[in-house]
């Protein structure tokens, strides 16, 4: 008799055990694992960083195209200005006026 509720008793007890672990296990896989809230969510974070760097690189890059496309339409005597100007070279015979 005594083993017949023992064993009653065990069973009730073993089938909500045995849910509650997997339902633990589910979880913390759900969380921890490769795919998991805690990867996906640092992933996201990641992906976010890249794509602000995406957007800064392109600006840079369309800043160099129009930098390119005004140097291809720009004549020698503009270019050799531009040069003097950034080089800080003159002849001795130009005149140079300094404006603040």
């Amino acid at each position: 008799m005594f083993y017949v509720k023992f064993k009653k008793y065990l069973l009730l007890s073993l089938i909500p055990a045995v849910f509650i672990i997997f339902f633990i296990y589910i979880s913390y896989h759900s969380y921890i694992s490769e795919s998991g809230y805690a990867k996906n969510t640092k992933l996201h974070t990641q992906m976010v960083t890249l794509e602000e760097d995406l957007e800064v690189l392109r600006l840079e890059k369309n800043k160099l195209k129009h930098h390119i496309y005004l140097l291809d339409n720009l004549d020698s005597d503009m270019l050799e200005e531009q040069a003097k100007k950034i080089l800080y070279y003159a002849h001795p015979e130009d005149i140079i006026i300094h404006h603040n």
